[in-house]
């Protein structure tokens, strides 16, 4: 049996190719696809060259030749990727192009429509030929956990406690959704606070530092329910008020890992109604504007 294409690639792990190969056979058929070496060129009805451009692995080239590498050039194209698509990502992603330049050919459209009985049944998405195919397409679950800071009256101690966010990413754009709970506490003296918050938004982001860094502006709509505790002797009296209102939030974020960043950020709110506090004739009031900051663990789940 001819086989229908030869991949000429750059030297590297066997492992890593075999990616190239397989997303290959996986859009035209059974062994249709061959690193060059493997079978004689004489048996090949095309003939792909795989090439690094100047900056290394983040940008591969693809030539299609008629028959062998003497041949004509009949069809080219680029891959661009992100420094954080593994080796095997991109690999695959070659397989895919190789398949879709040799689809385009007219004598090979043909033969698969002749045969689809050699088209598995589980395709692989191809892109056409010229195209820059992204590696990532479908959006992505992040996951952050850290501890959150913040007051709203000056010179009292700060509410602390453990923040947990839970966000929806897209690869074709710079926005983001979420969702975050935190559980907040401020003992002073003989009154305890307790805040629950949640809350809902949306953001939108700019990476740079080559995709490792991105800076992230974020809105969202807070329902915060907080819990007061006053002790005085063996009197002891409790209260509960629930706030609502919007907050803005600014987000920097670090990756040292593929899937794992650091991040830091700050937010401000307003909420209502105010609430008032009387323990012992001493009045406390907790007015609508809030401020906080938040340092937390991210991980994507992509």
């Amino acid at each position: 049996m001819a086989f229908a294409v030869v991949v000429d690639v750059p030297p590297m792990a066997a492992a890593t190719t075999a990616r190239a190969i397989a997303t290959c056979n996986a859009a035209l058929g059974p062994d249709q696809c061959v690193l060059s070496g493997a079978s004689s060129g004489g048996d090949a009805r095309w003939y792909a060259v795989v090439r690094f451009e100047d900056d290394g692995a983040a940008k591969l080239s693809v030539e299609l030749f008629r028959g062998d590498r003497g041949g004509s050039r009949v069809a080219s194209s680029e891959l661009e990727f992100k420094e954080r698509d593994s080796p095997e990502e991109r690999w695959a992603s070659v397989g895919v192009v190789v398949a879709a330049l040799v689809l385009a050919q007219p004598l090979d459209r043909e033969r698969v429509e002749d045969e689809p009985q050699t088209i598995p049944t589980t395709a692989v998405p191809v892109a056409s030929a010229g195209s820059k195919p992204s590696v990532r397409s479908a959006p992505w679950l992040r996951l952050d956990l850290g501890l959150t800071v913040g007051s709203e009256v000056r010179s009292t101690p700060l509410r602390f406690g453990p923040l947990m966010r839970v966000g929806l990413s897209f690869a074709s754009l710079p926005v983001f959704a979420f969702a975050s709970g935190a559980y907040t506490i401020r003992a002073s003296g003989s009154t305890d606070l307790t805040w629950l918050t949640g809350s809902m938004g949306a953001g939108a982001q700019m990476s740079f530092a080559h995709e490792r860094a991105a800076l992230a502006v974020r809105a969202e709509l807070v329902l915060e329910t907080l819990s007061i505790q006053a002790t005085e002797g063996e009197r002891s009296e409790s209260a509960r008020r629930t706030r609502i209102g919007p907050r803005l939030g600014l987000d920097l974020s670090g990756y040292w890992a593929k899937n794992w960043a650091l991040v830091v950020g700050a937010e401000a709110g307003v909420l209502g109604p105010r609430v008032v506090i009387e323990v012992s004739g001493h009045t406390e009031e907790l007015p609508p504007f809030a401020w906080g900051l938040l340092s937390a663990v991210r991980y994507d789940f992509r």
